[in-house]
């Protein structure tokens, strides 16, 4: 597991709280991506997200490749994502 941003551009961003939430499955679900907020905090739940909308450090930045999850829960993940989409 790692708290340090990747030394690249990010691929992405959640402008606002709202996009993320809006956004969130469609663009990075299932991908193990790493979020970090604007002042370099990881974001990993919802939790961590509410503290950047409280704190006003969106946006928040993401890069494919650079998760800390282990094969098992990018099986799960991708799993739940694709129920998400034909509930």
């Amino acid at each position: 597991m790692t708290n340090k941003q990747p030394d690249r551009e990010p691929d992405g961003q959640f402008d606002t709280f709202q996009t993320w939430i809006n956004k969130a499955t469609s663009w990075i679900g299932g991908t193990n991506p790493a979020c970090f907020d604007a002042k370099g905090r990881r974001c990993r739940i919802g939790g961590d997200f509410m503290r950047a909308r409280d704190e006003g450090t969106f946006p928040v930045y993401y890069w494919f490749g650079a998760g800390d999850q282990t094969p098992a829960q990018q099986r799960k993940g991708q799993r739940v994502a694709r129920k998400r989409r034909w509930a």
